[in-house]
Formats: structure tokens, C-alpha cells, sequence
């Protein structure tokens, strides 16, 4: 499920998992958010991804090689917030026990020096990469949150949440786990996510969808 429509052509960029790994390796950082065709465990599998990666770049004219191989605008910038900047919260439909329904697509955002980023990825492994700012990201996900807890109860199956989650804990931290705020028809309610625990819900439910956005965001 995306947070909004997608903007015109020329101000986003659509990249394929090959692509993105291959973004990765060149700026020496892992890519932030799921490749839905690639296993991520897969060193050799993901080493010749890049490879693809690089071909495909190239071929569609997203890498100058007039210009020590830079990257073009505004893929150079839109790349620049993903893999420099810090993911800020992202969407995906969840089971009751938090594991991602692999058959929707999810949403990561991105800030970094004021400038917003929003990642769409489908499950065919398609990565639309949407300049965005937190104003218009809290409009359009608080939107989307209304609009799911407000839906016919027969339009989404019961075991099944749209789910607001806050960026994972960075490496070493010493609480391991995510804020989240989760939606079905009728229900809107926020809590703690921990791996290999159960959705702990916090003692207040959230007003409206706005706060359950500011719980989820710190």
C-alpha cells in the first residue's frame, strides 16, 4: 500500500532490486529497506545482482560515463538521502505477530539535512525512490491510517494490520525493538514490537492517527 500518488515523472526515480544493490556496493553501504527478489543472505547472489545492477544503470543512462560514472539528477540526490541519511518510519501489511504479508507493498522514509525521501517497493522488486518532506509524509500517512480503520470490515481479512513502524534500533543499542501503530477496520492501536516477542500494546490507546504517527515517529 503507498502513502500517496506518485508525482510526476521527472521528480522520482524507479529502480530495480539489481539496481539497488548495485547503488549499495558503489557508496560501500548496505541498501536500507527489503529487495524482494534477492536474498539479502546471499553473498554470491547478491555480488552478481550488482553486476546486473551496474549493466542495467547504464544502460538506462542513470549512470553518466562522461562524468567519472556519477550518477544523474535527481537519482545522485534521492540515493544520497537513502543510503547517508536516517530512516525515519516506514509501512508494510503485517500479521498479528508483525511479520510482513509479502504479496503488498511497503513504504520506507528517509531525512537527511532537511531533505525527505520516500521509498515505495511493490513485490515484484520495483523501487520508486519520491521526494517528499515530513509535513506532506504525516498528511499523507495520517490520511491512509483514517482511511483503514474507517474501511468495510470485509475489505481486509482479520488476521491482517497496516502497519506504522519507526526505524529499527541501531547496531549495539541496548533496547532491541520498534514503535509501532497498526490499523485494520475498527482498530487503531499503538505498542512495542520486539523480535521474537508479541505486540505489547501501550497503556493509552491513540486518540486519532496523528498521534499514533508522533508515537511511532519519538
Amino acid at each position: 500500500m503507498s502513502l500517496s500518488a506518485l508525482p510526476a515523472f521527472d521528480e522520482q526515480v524507479l529502480l530495480l532490486d539489481d539496481e539497488v544493490v548495485a547503488l549499495a556496493a558503489r557508496a560501500d553501504a548496505p541498501w536500507p529497506s527489503n529487495t524482494p527478489t534477492l536474498d539479502p543472505t546471499g553473498e554470491h547472489g547478491l555480488r552478481e545482482a550488482a553486476q546486473r545492477g551496474i549493466a542495467s544503470l547504464v544502460m538506462r543512462s542513470l549512470v553518466d560515463l562522461t562524468s567519472g560514472d556519477a550518477l544523474v539528477e535527481p537519482l545522485r540526490t534521492l540515493c544520497e538521502v537513502v543510503l547517508k541519511g536516517r530512516p525515519v518510519f516506514g509501512t508494510f501489511t503485517g500479521m498479528t505477530d508483525g511479520r510482513m504479508v509479502p504479496f503488498f507493498s511497503n513504504t520506507a522514509v528517509y531525512e537527511s539535512a532537511g531533505s525527505w525521501v520516500m521509498e515505495l517497493i511493490t513485490p515484484s522488486g520495483a523501487h520508486y525512490l519520491i521526494p517528499t518532506d515530513l509535513s506532506q509524509c504525516m498528511a499523507q500517512a495520517g490520511d491512509v491510517m483514517e482511511r483503514a480503520a474507517a474501511a468495510d470490515p470485509g475489505d481486509t481479512a482479520n488476521d491482517t494490520f497496516l502497519c506504522f513502524v519507526s526505524a529499527p534500533p541501531q547496531v549495539g543499542a541496548t533496547e532491541q525493538f520498534v514503535r509501532i501503530a497498526r490499523v485494520k477496520p475498527g482498530v487503531l492501536e499503538t505498542g512495542i514490537l520486539a523480535e521474537g516477542t508479541v505486540f505489547t500494546p501501550t497503556e493509552a490507546a491513540p486518540t486519532d492517527a496523528r498521534a499514533a504517527l508522533a508515537f511511532v515517529i519519538g
